[in-house]
């Protein structure tokens, strides 16, 4: 998928995640974008070494988008009534 498309996608996704429309203004946003679109486009990896092909994920819960979303926008977070 090409980049822009991407990181429109995870926009929609964080403000649906946040339930916060004000989420499209935080500057945490390009943060969190740059990190979840590095961790879809590497399919998790954190590192790979070409010897005799070894590859290394991180944990899932260090890696999944709701964890890289807390931690750049959880601030914004809001609870739904």
């Amino acid at each position: 998928m090409v980049d822009y498309l991407l990181r429109q996608k995870l926009t929609e996704w964080a403000v649906g995640w946040s339930n916060n429309d004000d989420v499209r203004d935080a500057p945490e946003l390009d943060l969190f974008l740059d990190q979840a679109t590095t961790r879809i486009n590497n399919d998790g990896k954190t590192s790979e070494s070409l010897g005799d092909y070894s590859v290394s994920y991180g944990t899932a819960s260090e890696n999944s988008l709701p964890a890289i979303a807390e931690r750049f926008l959880g601030r914004y977070r809001c609870l739904r009534w």
